[in-house]
């Protein structure tokens, strides 16, 4: 028969395991504050554009791996890093890869598909509009013939 005794922990040793927990907890947050202050040193630092050259070559200009990869990294860096990159690439410091062209996805082939999709729209919206005045011409037919013989009884 196994039977469970529960031992009682002295309160100096209690106390010292809840000192150690607010430790842990200060430490977590020193710990915080310090990698927000090297992320802060490190972005826009000479470090940093040569790690985001180094994942252009090692990634051949994946540039979605490239933002996974880069430390402390947002979505509001992806404009400047795109302009370091293509800096470098007419520099000729970095190798062209169809991988990054794909992401940068052309200026011109934008507008076209933007084109394409809002003439379709406005060739949808046309149409509803054309239903729905014929909708509404057959309703005001219909209605205005009801009112014009309560008119004359």
């Amino acid at each position: 028969m196994d039977t469970v005794t529960e031992i009682p922990i002295p309160q100096s040793l209690q106390n010292l395991l809840n000192k150690r927990q607010r430790t842990k907890v200060d430490r977590t947050k020193l710990f915080l504050s310090e990698l927000n202050n090297i992320s802060e040193e490190y972005k826009h630092s000479e470090q940093e554009e040569k790690d985001l050259k180094e994942l252009y070559l090692k990634y051949e200009g994946d540039f979605s791996s490239i933002m996974e990869c880069m430390m402390s990294s947002t979505e509001d860096d992806e404009e400047r890093f795109r302009e370091i990159l293509e800096e470098a690439i007419e520099n000729e410091e970095l190798p062209f890869f169809e991988a990054f062209d794909e992401y940068n996805y052309p200026v011109e082939q934008e507008n076209e598909v933007y084109k394409v999709v809002k003439s379709e729209l406005d060739k949808r919206t046309k149409a509803r509009e054309t239903e729905f005045n014929s909708m509404i011409a057959m309703l005001e037919n219909r209605y205005s013939q009801d009112t014009e013989d309560v008119e004359m009884i």
